[in-house]
């Protein structure tokens, strides 16, 4: 399937908006992976150079478990953020990156379900 992205990219860039449009904007937060800020970009130009979907399929490093550790490093370090009051800015790009997050998931599903039909 041409259009399908791996699981792990779809972790790993969901985690990647998180990291680049919220946390990146706090005073000392130091990103992850600065490498990740071309794996894990899907189409926002703006914000720099990004892999080719369609070779997506072939990013053999990082691995799962690197996936997982980044994605555990932002978790918490968004919890901090949230853990006060936020300005409404930052609670509305929350929003946007949780449902972003969730549009990832029914792709993702759709992907499975794809897969299973053929």
């Amino acid at each position: 399937m041409p259009d399908a992205s791996p699981t792990k990219w779809h972790r790993a860039h969901t985690t990647w908006f998180f990291e680049t449009f919220i946390l990146s904007k706090s005073p000392g937060y130091k990103p992850y992976d600065k490498d990740f800020d071309f794996l894990f970009n899907s189409y926002y130009e703006a914000v720099g150079p990004r892999h080719e979907r369609g070779n997506r399929g072939v990013i053999t490093r990082p691995g799962v478990g690197e996936i997982a550790a980044f994605r555990r490093t932002v978790d918490e370090a968004m919890a901090r953020c949230c853990a006060t009051e936020v300005a409404a800015e930052v609670a509305a790009l929350v929003e946007l990156g949780l449902n972003h997050e969730q549009q990832h998931q029914e792709l993702l599903l759709m992907d499975i379900k794809t897969r299973f039909r053929q």
